[in-house]
């Protein structure tokens, strides 16, 4: 984005003194620029009286482009601000709307400096930083509406009261009454017609039947005496010394 022109920062001036005339004077200064050129001041006040005020200056340096840019901007800020009792939010900080308000005490960093030129002699007056220091009485323009119509009113013999529109009636009528939230009407009782009776199926409810004794497993078949292959009997071998796994791996018992 680029900086505003001299015709841009005539513009936002111009359009600040129209928008904010009740907080925002155009003064036109005494003396023109190098150029030639109308310089101009906006004061921002509320009220009459003597009082004190801060200054901040910008563009007495050409090549300080960002410094009349930034003073226009602030000017429209704390112009909405005021108009709107709203804060001013800057980064991190927030100047909410009841944290400073006029009549409360600020300092204001910066340095003076002459211009060391006797033909021409004046000074630089470079402000640095701003400091909400204390609260003072806060400072009111005019007279409070709830201070001047806090005592009731004492109507002469023969006031009528002004008559009220049919907008001002309904802006001022109390609202009505909310209605009772409706209960819910009752369940309706099964005709005898509709209602079905179910029936379980006996093989559902029947206890399950009980499981089938196991099958004890066949005896063992007693060993077979090959009589023709072994060429003799079987205790004649039990009584030679054989076992029965010998005579097995024989093949002579089966």
């Amino acid at each position: 984005m680029a900086y505003l022109s001299a015709a841009g920062i005539e513009a936002c001036l111009q359009y600040l003194a129209a928008t904010y005339p009740a907080i925002c004077q155009l003064i036109v200064l005494p003396e023109p620029s190098v150029e030639g050129r109308t310089s101009r001041a906006v004061k921002i006040s509320h009220g009459g009286g003597e009082r004190h005020g801060v200054l901040f200056i910008g563009g007495v340096h050409a090549r300080e482009l960002v410094n009349p840019d930034t003073l226009v901007g602030w000017a429209l800020d704390l112009c909405e601000a005021y108009t709107a009792n709203t804060g001013l939010t800057y980064g991190p900080k927030v100047f909410d709307a009841s944290t400073i308000k006029r009549g409360h005490y600020v300092r204001v960093s910066g340095s003076v400096i002459g211009n060391d030129d006797s033909g021409n002699p004046g000074v630089y007056v470079n402000h640095q930083w701003l400091m909400h220091a204390g609260i003072g009485p806060e400072i009111k323009s005019g007279v409070d509406a709830k201070t001047a119509f806090a005592a009731p009113a004492v109507a002469p013999t023969g006031m009528a009261p002004v008559p009220q529109t049919a907008a001002q009636a309904a802006f001022i009528a109390p609202p009505a009454p909310a209605l009772p939230p409706r209960a819910a009407p009752p369940p309706a009782a099964p005709s005898a017609s509709t209602q079905t009776v179910v029936q379980p199926s006996a093989s559902f409810i029947a206890p399950p039947a009980a499981p089938a004794a196991p099958t004890p497993p066949p005896p063992p078949a007693a060993p077979r005496w090959d009589a023709a292959k072994a060429g003799n009997t079987y205790e004649a071998f039990k009584a030679a010394g054989w076992s029965d796994d010998q005579m097995r791996a024989a093949g002579y018992l089966a």
